[in-house]
């Protein structure tokens, strides 16, 4: 019997050693595919952060509501969050830019606000992710139209919006001892109050299209950080920040890195593209890249003020392809300008393709389709 035991434990202990050698044998090579695997990975994050992120999933259009809005630029026929949002989330979109208005809001701050709830309880209802966009100058030439979004008592002392923008971004707008910064703090604020515990809210901008007259790139970056920092006191969501605009878009990858936000955390790079090609998308995205943040491309369209538009089925589809490829390429986030859905009112602005009176049934399918 002790004979029999003691072979069976020879045998057992040769049986270990092989196992033994066997995976001595291949622990490098499991070792070598992990360091590959890691490496991989680590690579991909880093050369393509923008695609990685959960914002390359969102894309939708801008909503624009006239009585969150009060522009002198461009007519809105927007009907309300109960009838527009149903549409919206049918067509397949999940993200809507909301264009709020600073100046609307001081002429009835609770009625302003009780809006802005009703646009967060729609989108909850509807699975909406939300964006809340204060528009200010819009970034365009004063020829355009005078000064909008700010308040008129901040904006009533200056000529131009150059000369406003000038002061502006020099912190020296004042209005009765209390400095123009901190008095868009107060309306971020209340506008954060209104819709931040909302589940659809998303993200807030800091000011869309920001002017830089005289391409004060170093100021625009202490506005935007600022007020930044003042609105991450108050929420954790998503803040966007843009490059700076004179006109138009600033291109390059220079001007926007010097004005962007620094030293605040969960920050996206907004860039918009009118070209009907989308030919700066390439350029926003290496910003967002060196900044290491999410890209969105918060406007875009198949045609503007600066590009003819499309007049045939084909054309249209091809503009709305390269621009999807495109928001694929890059990872980015895209709302398309701009949802002015009302069968009420057939005076619209030429650039808005999904427009119930104005343009043909096939621009609505084709864009939706795309």
């Amino acid at each position: 019997m002790s004979e029999y035991l003691h072979t069976r434990r020879a045998k057992i202990a040769i049986l270990v050693v092989i196992a033994l050698l066997i995976f001595a044998a291949v622990q490098p090579r499991l070792v070598s595919d992990n360091a590959h695997t890691t490496s991989t990975k680590s690579t991909r994050t880093s050369s393509h952060l923008t695609a990685s992120s959960i914002w390359s999933t969102y894309e939708g259009v801008e909503f624009r509501w006239g009585v969150l809005e009060d522009s002198t630029n461009i007519t809105d026929g927007s009907l309300p969050p109960s009838i527009s949002f149903p549409q919206i989330h049918a067509d397949g979109w999940n993200l809507i830019r909301v264009i709020i208005n600073w100046g609307q809001y001081e002429k009835n701050p609770s009625q302003y606000v009780s809006y802005l709830q009703d646009v967060a309880t729609y989108a909850d209802q509807y699975s909406l992710n939300v964006i809340y966009t204060p528009y200010g100058t819009n970034g365009l030439p004063s020829s355009w139209g005078t000064i909008t979004g700010f308040p008129s008592y901040l904006t009533s002392q200056y000529s131009t919006p150059s000369d406003f923008w000038n002061a502006w971004l020099a912190n020296t707008v004042t209005y009765q001892g209390t400095k123009g910064w901190d008095l868009q703090n107060q309306f971020e604020q209340a506008v954060i109050n209104a819709v931040d515990s909302h589940p659809s809210t998303l993200a807030y901008e800091i000011m869309n299209e920001p002017d830089t007259p005289n391409n004060q790139y170093s100021q625009l970056s202490q506005y935007q950080t600022y007020i930044a920092s003042q609105m991450r006191s108050l929420t954790q969501k998503a803040i966007l920040f843009m490059g700076p605009y004179k006109g138009g878009p600033i291109i390059g990858t220079s001007p926007s890195i010097q004005s962007a936000v620094t030293g605040v955390s969960n920050t996206v790079f907004d860039g918009h593209d009118y070209t009907g090609s989308g030919s700066e998308i390439s350029t926003y995205a290496q910003i967002a890249s060196t900044l290491g943040v999410p890209l969105i491309i918060g406007e875009w369209s198949v045609c503007s003020a600066y590009v003819s538009c499309p007049t045939t089925q084909s054309g249209v589809q091809s503009a709305s392809t390269t621009y999807e490829s495109l928001f694929t390429q890059y990872g980015a986030a895209s709302c398309y300008w701009a949802w002015t859905y009302d069968p009420t009112n057939s005076s619209k602005y030429y650039q808005n393709l999904l427009d119930g009176n104005g343009n043909q049934w096939w621009l609505d399918n084709i864009l939706v389709q795309t």
